[in-house]
C-alpha cells in the first residue's frame, strides 16, 4: 500500500486561497522548501517580524533553525534575539510544537533540507491531518514541491487538491495532468480518478473509451473503486458491450473488499449465468493477482534495492547506537516495500538526526545515485 491509496474517507471541505501572501513571499517559500539557505533565513525573518506573512514565532523559529543548520550567521543572530526575548521558540534544533508528533517534526526537518520523499510525506500528513493539524494550504505547498521533483504520490494527491479545490483554486485540467503523471508511474488511485474525469468530461474531453482504459489499468492493479465501476459498465453496457461474465468477474473482486455496489448487484448478475460459467469465473478470480506497479516490484527487485540501501548506509551507521541502527534498517526495508503502517509505527523511535539520515539514503537510492 502506498500513501496515495489512503485518500479514501478524507473530508471534503474547500479551503480558500492565501489572501495575504504575495508572489514574492510564495517564491521565497518555494526556494526555502527546495533547500536555499538564504531563502530559509529570509522566510524566518518574515515570520518573526510579520512582513508579508502573519507573524508566527513558531514558524520563524523553525525556518531560522533550518538556516542556522546550514551555517547562516544572520539567522543565528535573530534566533538568539528571539531566545533572549523569550518569543516562545526554545533553544532546540527544532522548536517544540504541541500539535506535531516527533515523527512529523523529523519529516519536516528532512523536507526543509530538500528530501523529496519527506516533502511528499509531509504534504500527505497535512492533507489528512495525521501527526499535524489538517491544513490544506500547507499540504498543497509541500505536495507541489514534491510533485515538481517527480514524486508520484505527491502528483496524485495534488491532483485531488486541484480537483476538489483543497488549498488551491479548483482546476480540473491541472488535476487531470497531475493524475496522468502519477498514473503513468503506476499509482492505481490516480488512474481511477483520471478515468472518472474522462468519464465525466471534466478538465478533458469526455471520452468513455479512454475512461475505460484507465479504469482497467487501475482495476488490474487492485483498485476496488475501479473494479466496482467496471462491473457496472459491463452489466449495463456503458461504453462497452453488455457482458455478464466480465461483470461477474469484477463484482467478485470488488466484493472481496465489501464494495457496496458489488454486494448489491451480485444476486442479479449471478442469475444471468449458469452454474458452470460461474464456476469458471470464480476459478479465474482465485487465480487472479494484481498487476505489478513501480511501488510494488518483483521480489528480486526489492531484494536488489534492499541490498543497495544497506551497502550505501553501512559505513554511516557503524557509529550509531545499536538500537538506532536496527530501527534505521527496519525503516529502510519498510519504505522499500511501501509498508506505510510499519513506517508510521517505527519512525518515531529514531532521533530527528537519524531519521533525516535514513530519508537522505532512501532518496538517493530512489534517484539511482
Amino acid at each position: 500500500m502506498n500513501f496515495f491509496r489512503k485518500w479514501f474517507g478524507v473530508g471534503r471541505t474547500n479551503t480558500p486561497a492565501r489572501p495575504f501572501e504575495t508572489k514574492e513571499v510564495v517564491a521565497i517559500k518555494v526556494a526555502a522548501a527546495k533547500g536555499d539557505m538564504r531563502a530559509k533565513s529570509t522566510l524566518g525573518r518574515m515570520y518573526f517580524k510579520g512582513e508579508g506573512v502573519p507573524q508566527n514565532y513558531l514558524e520563524a523559529a523553525f525556518w531560522l533553525n533550518a538556516a542556522v543548520d546550514a551555517g547562516d550567521a544572520d539567522a543565528q543572530r535573530l534566533l538568539d534575539m528571539a531566545y533572549e526575548e523569550n518569543f516562545s521558540v526554545g533553544r532546540t534544533n527544532t522548536p517544540a510544537r504541541p500539535f506535531e508528533t516527533k515523527e512529523a517534526v523529523a519529516i519536516k526537518v528532512a523536507a526543509t533540507k530538500g528530501d523529496v520523499r519527506a516533502k511528499s510525506m509531509l504534504g500527505s500528513m497535512y492533507f489528512k491531518g495525521e501527526g499535524v493539524p489538517q491544513n490544506y494550504l500547507e499540504a498543497a505547498f509541500w505536495l507541489n514541491a514534491a510533485a515538481e521533483a517527480g514524486d508520484a504520490d505527491a502528483q496524485g494527491l495534488l491532483g485531488m487538491a486541484y480537483e476538489e479545490g483543497f488549498g488551491v483554486d479548483q482546476d480540473f485540467s491541472k488535476a487531470a495532468a497531475l493524475y496522468r503523471k502519477a498514473a503513468d508511474q503506476g499509482v492505481d488511485a490516480a488512474a481511477y480518478f483520471l478515468a472518472k474525469l474522462f468519464l465525466e468530461g471534466k478538465g478533458v474531453a469526455k471520452d468513455t473509451t479512454v475512461a475505460i482504459k484507465w479504469f482497467l489499468t487501475s482495476a488490474r492493479a487492485g483498485n476496488t473503486g475501479a473494479q466496482g465501476v467496471l462491473l457496472a459498465l459491463y452489466m449495463y453496457g456503458e461504453g462497452v458491450p453488455v457482458n455478464a461474465q466480465e461483470a461477474y468477474f469484477w463484482a467478485l473482486l470488488a466484493a472481496r473488499e465489501k464494495h457496496p455496489l458489488a454486494l448489491q448487484l451480485m444476486p442479479k448478475i449471478t442469475s444471468t449465468l449458469t452454474s458452470q460459467r460461474r464456476a469458471e469465473i470464480e476459478q479465474r478470480v482465485r487465480d487472479w493477482k494484481p498487476i505489478d506497479t513501480p511501488s510494488e516490484r518483483s521480489t528480486a527487485s526489492v531484494r536488489q534495492k534492499h541490498s543497495r540501501a544497506l551497502e550505501m548506509f553501512a559505513e554511516e551507521i557503524e557509529s550509531w547506537p545499536i538500537d538506532q541502527a536496527k530501527i534505521a534498517l527496519q525503516l529502510i526495508e519498510a519504505i522499500i516495500h511501501g509498508d506505510s503502517d510499519e513506517i508510521d509505527r517505527i519512525s518515531g523511535a529514531l532521533t530527528v538526526g537519524h531519521f533525516g539520515a535514513v530519508m537522505t539514503v532512501v532518496n538517493k537510492m530512489e534517484q539511482g545515485d
